[in-house]
């Protein structure tokens, strides 16, 4: 996939969900943009970019539901090759605090998509992960946030086939480290 057909998935994700947002009663919906530092577990890898889209609505006064989508950049490591990876998935959030400076956990499930080189040809895999988030956003203006969240996920195994070989994608962990900057209404 293109990082224009990337981006298009992720504002198509954006423009599709913005209505389902809006129609919460308790805390009202958000939307927003996610970018940070991602650091997988696997040996000799170099820390990743990664970016994206979230969304989701606050469906009481302690909890909420959402998705997201991230993005990271090619970097060396698995098959001492580059190799770039995306999550998508769902996300449920059990707000700790309310008002303007609101701290979250949660955890996360959905499937990712690990993009890399196996000798010369690509392969891709595609592993579901799971794992839990945390963070904080605080109020700056009447629809402004701006925030930050950590997560632990855990990426399982997958199998695909690469060069007339069955190729195998062993489980792994990523941590990642992001800003974020969201809308809420």
């Amino acid at each position: 996939m293109t990082k224009i057909s990337k981006w298009t998935a992720a504002i198509s994700f954006w423009v599709l969900t913005l209505p389902c947002f809006a129609q919460s009663n308790a805390g009202g919906g958000y939307v927003g943009l996610v970018y940070g530092l991602s650091v997988p577990d696997i040996s000799n890898t170099k820390v990743h970019q990664l970016y994206g889209v979230k969304g989701g609505a606050q469906v009481s006064d302690a909890y909420g539901f959402g998705g997201y989508h991230m993005v990271s950049n090619e970097q060396e490591g698995l098959y001492n090759a580059d190799f770039s990876f995306s999550l998508t998935g769902l996300e449920f959030r059990n707000f700790l605090t309310s008002g303007e400076k609101k701290v979250f956990v949660g955890i996360r499930a959905g499937v990712a998509k690990v993009n890399a080189v196996d000798g010369t040809k690509n392969v891709t895999f595609s592993p579901y992960h799971y794992g839990i988030f945390s963070g904080y956003d605080f109020k700056l203006f009447s629809i402004l946030n701006v925030g930050i969240e950590g997560s632990f996920l855990a990426m399982g195994r997958s199998r695909t086939t690469g060069a007339s070989a069955e190729l195998e994608l062993k489980p792994f962990h990523v941590i990642n480290f992001l800003g974020v900057i969201n809308l809420s209404f």
